[in-house]
């Protein structure tokens, strides 16, 4: 299972939307599983993650809103 960096955001919220596959999201170190068409909100100041499911390539639809939407908004925790 591949998993993306760790971030956390001070000014803005995410939205996730599944358009194909499975993931796994944590925030906040609660943890679902989600497929089509699911989504899931990382709120402003959430320490969150998501991890490929399964076998079947992840393909997701990102959408931020927030007072401010630059990249240094961005503390990665970790970085894979």
């Amino acid at each position: 299972m591949a998993k993306i960096s760790v971030p956390m955001q001070h000014h803005r919220a995410d939205h996730s939307i599944v358009a194909a596959g499975i993931v796994q999201v944590t925030i906040g170190g609660q943890k679902w599983v989600f497929s089509w068409p699911k989504f899931t909100l990382n709120p402003v100041g959430s320490i969150h993650s998501l991890k490929i499911w399964g076998k079947v390539d992840l393909e997701l639809l990102e959408m931020q809103a927030g007072a401010y939407l630059g990249e240094d908004d961005i503390e990665r925790l970790e970085n894979k």
